[in-house]
Order: structure tokens, then sequence, then C-alpha cells
């Protein structure tokens, strides 16, 4: 698109399938989950990006974030705190109009323009990369904690399991025979210290 092989009708095609891609990336950014925002920090209940505000590089239009930069915490274990949301912010919204200028270039013929783009677009890509890297490590650390709390359920359950599953019968059966060989012994010691005491004080 950027070179002399393009004529302007294949960059108002192109244009075209740009505008829509555009429309899905607005769509995942302002995805949600049990009716909250992902991407809006804590503010979960506020779409975090919105068309309305003039951006010269797009003619009029462009992009904002309405959301906040607030993480949201979850205890993943004993003193672990984890962030369980993606602030995107400014890095979706610099990519958001950097596309909206790349339509805005094809639409008017603008060669340089869409080189410069296509440029911007590369770093935006990457910012987009690094996200997704700190979302799988942190991912990656959920995951490693919930294997380990399974496991600790897993033990405790067995150690309840040895308890619980017990032959109430069968302790108690044995429980009276120590009662009764204790109370033999105590019997007998008494029958031999009684005399021998006897004897002592005669």
């Amino acid at each position: 698109m950027a070179n002399d092989t393009s004529d302007s009708q294949m960059r108002e095609n192109v244009a075209a399938e740009v505008k829509n891609i555009l429309s899905q990336m607005l769509d995942f950014a302002n995805a949600s989950f049990n009716e909250r925002y992902l991407f809006a920090g804590s503010a979960t209940t506020v779409a975090p990006f919105e068309s309305q505000v003039e951006d010269s590089r797009n003619g009029g239009e462009g992009f904002i974030y309405k959301g906040n930069l607030d993480e949201l915490p979850r205890e993943i274990g004993p003193k672990q705190m984890v962030a369980a949301n993606v602030i995107l912010s400014d890095k979706m919204v610099n990519i958001l109009n950097n596309v909206k200028a790349f339509e805005k270039s094809l639409v008017e013929n603008d060669v340089e323009g869409i080189r410069n783009q296509i440029d911007t677009l590369g770093d935006g890509l990457n910012q987009v990369n690094q996200a997704r890297t700190d979302a799988g490590a942190r991912t990656a650390r959920i995951e490693m904690s919930k294997d380990l709390l399974l496991n600790q359920k897993n033990q405790i359950a067995s150690l309840l399991s040895d308890v619980e599953d017990v032959d109430i019968a069968e302790v108690m059966t044995r429980f009276i025979e120590e009662q009764n060989s204790y109370r033999m012994a105590l019997e007998v010691a008494a029958k031999i210290v009684q005399p021998t005491l006897i004897d002592f004080f005669n």
C-alpha cells in the first residue's frame, strides 16, 4: 500500500477493510465479562474506550480512555497478591488512533502517511505483545498457586478421610479391652503393695 504499484482504488478498498478491523478492535478493547469491563481498571462499569474527541491525525475523530489505572488485586495464597486485570489505557488509545490515521491516509491516497503509519502500527504491535507477555506470566503464577492449593486440599481431604473412616465399633472394643487391662493391672498392684506395707509396719 505504500508503493507506486497500488492505486487509489485499491487503497480505498483496503481502507474499508481497515475500518471494519478498527470497529472489531474497539469491541475487543471494550470487552466485558459478567457485565464488567475487562480493561477499565477498577472502573469496571464504564466502557473504557470511546470515539468522540478531536485528533488532528484523524480529521477530527479520535479515541479516549474513560477508565482508570487502578489494579484489581486478588489473593492467590498467604500474603500473595496478583492483579486480576490488565491496564491498556494509553497503549490502546494510541493504537486505535494510529489505525484510524492509517485508514485516513488510505482514503486520501497519502503514500507518505501510509508509510509512516505502517511503522507506527509496528510499534503498537510490540506494545500489545508486551502486555500479552505480562498477562501470560501472571496467568502462569496463578496456575502454579492453583496447583499448590489443590494439592494441599487433597492432602487435607486424605487426612480427614483417615479420621472419619475409622470403624467406631472396633475402636470402642479396643478401648474397652485396654481399659479392662488397665483395671486388672491396678488390682494386681494393689494386692502386691498392701501386704508389703503391712509387713513393713509390723
